[in-house]
Parts: structure tokens; C-alpha cells; sequence
């Protein structure tokens, strides 16, 4: 029905000139069998006509490619006051999610300050021995212990200029050989301190503060951290005066979650450590706008963009697997339930800006503990 139609456009034209080389197979099929149903003149019109509906066919689709065709995307430019990430072709989407995330932890925290009272505080240069001050670098870091803390540290270390060798930076050094080659905010005059609030790129890393505790809990009573002397003798502490009637010889390190729990919650020393101290207390986050909040459960992409912003030459050394944030949360709802929801409630009111000012959640572990307890 549609071939006389087609036959209506009988006349040769350049177009076909130009295409019957592509063409030269599919005409000769089709003359050969036309050839046996139609007169000659007809067949050649036709072959025309089938051409020219080919080549439009052909253009209205390469025209519909080029109008849905995704158009480039732009380089986005990550948090402000940081400069622009240049990332690769197949990462540039990649960039633009991870800069919409941590600029929203940006945004978060901002509002959260603006309804605390803790914006309103004054800074204290006391306040600031926890921010590591890179003069070369014009980098301010707040470190957090068990948030990576000891490999902050060897990279600062490392762009002090006076550690050469990563390797020689083990977990326990960073913190007592090669501690003093750190400097720190707290040690600056204060019209010094007032400029590189306001000049030098300034970094914090945060955690879940349930995770921390307990990360905190298993390294300084049962794990490596236990070496030191000190937590030996907070351990003796805890078990002497939440164990009660307990006549054997107190090693420390058998401490309960529950004994160290009360020790945190009841004793205004114990809470002060830095270990477990607040992240809110020790980098006074509303008095100072960091322009990169990263945190230790997607610690591979911040820390590789800090160091991007800070020292692209320096490599942030990445602890294996088994270290990882991720075996910590899993075990977390278990040490809870040993907690009676007091003690739970005791925390929350610890940790509560910190759950706030990060926006992680208290009911993430809280609401698994039901089942545990039984």
C-alpha cells in the first residue's frame, strides 16, 4: 500500500550520488526483487525514493542524539572559602554530590549554632590546644582523638618539614618522640591567633560520639592504648570505686563498659579527657567557622580532599580495613545494652551537641538496644 507513495519522489538527485556507495548492497537487493514485480522506470524511482526516506530517517535521528545528548558538566567549586577541585571526566558528577553534601554540614551546623547558647561563648586561647597550626601550609586542623587522630598527626608531622620518613611515625611516637615538633593555636599571641582564625584554611574531622566512646573504651582498657601508664591507673581507679567490696589485686584492665560508663558520667575529671571528651568542647566549632567538616564514616573521600586543599604531595595514611570506623558502630549497640537506659540518658546530655551540631543520630544504636536486652 505505502510503495506507490514512495514512488511519488522519482527523481535522482546528488544525494544519492553521494550515498549509493553505502547503499550499493541493499539497492541491488532490492532492484533484483522489485525488478520481478514492477516496470524498470517505476524501480528506479523507487530505489530513489528509498534513499532519500534513508537519509531523512538518518538525519532526524542524529538530530534527536544531538538534543538529548547530556551537556558537559561544569568543575563545581567545594566549600567556600576552599578552591576549586579539578577531578576527571568520569569524576566531575562525583564532585558535585560530594560538595552538595559537605557544604549541607556546613549549612547544619550554622543553624544549629545560631539556637545554642555555646555560640555565644567566648573564645579562650586555653580553648584551643587542640588545633594544629601549619605556618607553610596556612592549614588549621582540629584534631580529635579516635578520630583518626594519630594519622593526622603523622601528616602534619610530615608537612612540618622535619619527619622525612613516614615510617619512623608509628602510633605511639606521633604522640610522645615527635609531639614536640607539633605547634598548636593556644601557643600563639592573640592578635596571631585572631589572623589565622580569619586567613588559614581550617579543617575538622567529627564522629558518631556513641562510636567514639566506645572506640575509646575498647582501645585505653582493653586494646594497644592500655600501654599507657596513665590509663592503667584510671583503670585501678574505676574498678576500686565502682566495684564495690572487691578484695582482689586491681590490674585495671578489666574494666566494664558499664564501670567506665559511670566513671564518664559521674566523676567531672573523667569526662574531661580528651579521649572521650566532647568533639564541641575540644574544637569550639560555633566560635570557629571551619570551612571543611569531615567525618570518620566517609574518612577515604575527606581526607583525600583535605589533603587535596592542604598538601596534595602528602598521601593520608590509610589504616587497613580491620581499623575501620565501621567494626566499632557494629559492636556499639551491644556495649549500650549493658548500659541501663539511665546511664543511655546520662549520655545524650554529655554528647547532645555533638549529636546536634553533626547531625547524627542518638536513636541509631538507642533503638537496637531493646532486643539486646533480654
Amino acid at each position: 500500500m505505502l510503495l506507490p507513495f514512495f514512488c511519488q519522489f522519482g527523481r535522482q538527485t546528488i544525494i544519492h550520488e553521494i550515498l549509493v556507495k553505502y547503499w550499493s548492497n541493499i539497492e541491488i537487493k532490492m532492484r533484483w526483487k522489485l525488478k520481478n514485480v514492477l516496470p524498470g522506470k517505476m524501480v528506479r524511482r523507487c530505489n530513489d525514493s528509498l534513499l532519500k526516506f534513508g537519509l531523512l530517517g538518518f538525519l532526524g535521528l542524529f538530530i534527536i542524539y544531538l538534543q538529548y545528548k547530556p551537556a558537559p558538566v561544569t568543575e563545581e567549586h567545594i566549600p567556600d572559602g576552599l578552591i576549586e577541585v579539578r577531578a576527571d571526566e568520569n569524576g566531575r558528577h562525583l564532585m558535585k554530590e560530594f560538595a552538595a553534601k559537605r557544604r549541607k554540614r556546613r549549612l547544619l551546623l550554622n543553624d544549629a549554632c545560631q539556637n545554642s547558647t555555646e555560640n555565644h561563648e567566648t573564645l579562650d586561647i586555653d580553648q584551643l590546644d587542640h588545633i594544629i597550626v601549619n605556618d607553610k601550609y596556612k592549614a588549621l586542623f582540629c584534631y580529635v582523638p579516635k578520630v583518626a587522630c594519630s594519622q593526622w598527626k603523622r601528616v602534619f608531622l610530615m608537612m612540618s618539614g622535619n619527619v622525612s620518613d613516614p615510617k619512623t611515625l608509628d602510633e605511639y611516637s606521633v604522640h610522645t618522640t615527635y609531639s614536640h615538633l607539633l605547634r598548636y593555636l593556644n601557643t600563639y599571641e592573640p592578635g596571631e591567633i585572631k589572623h589565622k582564625i580569619k586567613n588559614y584554611k581550617k579543617f575538622i574531622m567529627v564522629r558518631n560520639p556513641l562510636d567514639r566512646l566506645v572506640s575509646a573504651f575498647k582501645n585505653k582498657f582493653h586494646g594497644t592504648g592500655f600501654k599507657d601508664a596513665r590509663f592503667k591507673n584510671i583503670g585501678k581507679y574505676i574498678v576500686r570505686t565502682y566495684r564495690k567490696k572487691f578484695t582482689e589485686p586491681v590490674f585495671g584492665d578489666d574494666v566494664t563498659f558499664l564501670e567506665f560508663v559511670r566513671y564518664v558520667i559521674d566523676n567531672k575529671v573523667g569526662v574531661r579527657d580528651e579521649h572521650w571528651r566532647s568533639i564541641t568542647d575540644l574544637c569550639k566549632p560555633c566560635q570557629i567557622d571551619y570551612d571543611f567538616i569531615g567525618k570518620q564514616e566517609t574518612i577515604n573521600e575527606d581526607a583525600d580532599f583535605i589533603m587535596s586543599q592542604m598538601a596534595p604531595h602528602i598521601e593520608f595514611p590509610v589504616k587497613p580495613a580491620v581499623y575501620g570506623s565501621s567494626n566499632t558502630t557494629k559492636s556499639t549497640p551491644f556495649y549500650l545494652s549493658q548500659l541501663p537506659f539511665g546511664h543511655v540518658g546520662r549520655l545524650w546530655d554529655i554528647y547532645r551537641d555533638d549529636f546536634v551540631f553533626f547531625n547524627y543520630s542518638f536513636l541509631k544504636h538507642v533503638d537496637k538496644i531493646s532486643y539486646l536486652v533480654r
